[in-house]
């Protein structure tokens, strides 16, 4: 018996999370559909033959209902004689596309044997879909110039023929700026990154490819701390900590300090100092006050 074997159970579980957040649909709530997706489909993993492990999925353990990265799946956990597969999944991608009733929402699911799948970090990836033909052409490690020149190369077009979809995002201001210096006049959607690499990767869909840029350095990692000033209630506490729990490449953070209208945190973070400074100018929600890129540390007043 091998991964392949449990195709079929694979396919119930993901169409039987589709159908459940099928109910949900142009009701205007995505978390409910969302949730709705989850329990279906671990559900019908609570029944599969197999010792199973979410690889990479929604979100750390404390993010429940969320199928977490590392939550043990199957009825034969434990088992020395069960395949023991990793799971990658997204019970529901494109929730707000089911609360607005829009197409491309989907349950999506890839399996392999156990330590196959890269464990991934909880983060944003270079992206790089599109026909066969691109296989070989294009590299995660290239620059964009190099890609969309090689790729059109290979699909006998000029630069400026290339539809490339890109999600309207503002870690891809860069590569929209890019594209458009290619004479690339790129393809924005909001949401739907999967059935936009998968029309990609059609030969008889329109789109040529489909590009994403990380928002961080993930080979990077520091400890950062911070002190943020004008914490008056305990709203403003959770606020604050929302906030900064939600920015790009924070892999987890815990309080160090507390005060009467202060609170302290030691973040870990993706791509470092930099990283999180950038964010946190570009939100509306701090001004920084002081900072240090020697000593890893920033103070923030918190505007309310």
């Amino acid at each position: 018996m091998n991964t392949a074997d449990l195709v079929p159970d694979f396919l119930k579980a993901t169409e039987a999370a589709a159908i459940a957040a099928s109910k949900w649909k142009g009701l205007g709530d995505g978390k409910a559909a969302d949730g709705a997706a989850v329990e279906a489909m671990r559900s019908v993993f609570d029944r599969v033959p197999f010792d199973g492990r979410v690889a990479i999925g929604e979100g750390e353990r404390d993010d429940a209902p969320m199928l977490w990265i590392g939550e043990p799946l199957g009825s034969l956990q434990g088992d020395p004689s069960a395949l023991s597969i990793d799971i990658a999944v997204d019970p529901l991608e494109c929730t707000n596309h089911v609360a607005k009733d829009l197409p491309n929402a989907m349950a999506v699911l890839a399996a392999g044997p156990r330590g196959s799948l890269l464990h991934a970090p909880d983060c944003y990836m270079d992206k790089i879909a599109g026909p066969a033909e691109i296989i070989g052409e294009v590299s995660l490690e290239a620059d964009t110039a190099y890609n969309v020149e090689a790729a059109s190369s290979a699909l006998g077009k000029l630069p400026e023929q290339m539809n490339i979809v890109v999600m309207d995002r503002p870690r891809h201001e860069n590569l929209i700026s890019e594209l458009k210096h290619l004479g690339v006049n790129p393809l924005l959607i909001g949401d739907g990154d999967v059935a936009a690499a998968l029309n990609a990767a059609d030969p008889e869909s329109e789109i040529d490819m489909l590009l994403s840029k990380n928002a961080v350095d993930i080979t990077k990692e520091e400890l950062i701390k911070i002190h943020i000033n004008n914490i008056n209630t305990l709203l403003d506490y959770k606020e604050s900590r929302r906030i900064i729990e939600n920015m790009v490449g924070t892999i987890q953070m815990k309080i160090i300090s507390f005060d009467t209208d202060e609170i302290g945190f030691e973040v870990r973070m993706l791509g470092g100092f930099k990283t999180l400074e950038k964010q946190i100018t570009e939100n509306s929600f701090f001004e920084i006050i002081q900072g240090s890129l020697n000593d890893k540390y920033l103070r923030l007043e918190y505007k309310q």
